[in-house]
C-alpha cells in the first residue's frame, strides 16, 4: 500500500480531497522520490541495489547528506570491470540509476563498487534467469 499512499500524497488536493476529484492529479515524479526516500529510510542505509536477486532490472539506490560526484563499476568475481560511470548526486535527495546492461549479463554474482569524497562501499548484486 505504499505505493497508492505515496501518488495520493503526492496529488495537488492531498491536503484537501473532495468527492468530486478526490485526492486530484498526481506528480508521478514527486511520488517516486517519495517511494525511493521511503526505500532508504527502510533499509537504513545510504547505498543499495535494489531488487537483489534480479532477473532484469538492477537499481542501485544512493543518498547523500552533502552533493558530490559518486564514482560507480560493475565488476565480476574475478575482477573484470564490466562497465564504469559517475554521476552528480544532490544533497538530501534520493539517486537512483538502473544499471545498464544488467539483462545481458549471464547469471552469477556481481560486485558493484561506489566511490565517493565521503566513503568507499562494494555491494553484491545477483543475476538470476
Amino acid at each position: 500500500m505504499d505505493i497508492i499512499h505515496n501518488i495520493q500524497q503526492s496529488a495537488d488536493r492531498y491536503l484537501n480531497p473532495n468527492d468530486s476529484v478526490g485526492y486530484g492529479l498526481p506528480n508521478f515524479g514527486l511520488a517516486m522520490q517519495y517511494l525511493s526516500t521511503n526505500l532508504v529510510e527502510q533499509f537504513g542505509k545510504n547505498a543499495f541495489v535494489y531488487p537483489n536477486p534480479s532477473s532484469n532490472n538492477l537499481t542501485l539506490y544512493y543518498y547523500a547528506d552533502q552533493s558530490e560526484i559518486i564514482s560507480y563499476g560493475l565488476f565480476s568475481l574475478s575482477g573484470q570491470l564490466l562497465f564504469e560511470h559517475n554521476a552528480q548526486v544532490i544533497a538530501n535527495l534520493p539517486y537512483q540509476l538502473d544499471v545498464k546492461g544488467w539483462t545481458d549479463l549471464p547469471e552469477g554474482i556481481y560486485l558493484l563498487q561506489l566511490r565517493s569524497h565521503s566513503q568507499n562501499k562494494t555491494l553484491k548484486a545477483v543475476k538470476v534467469r
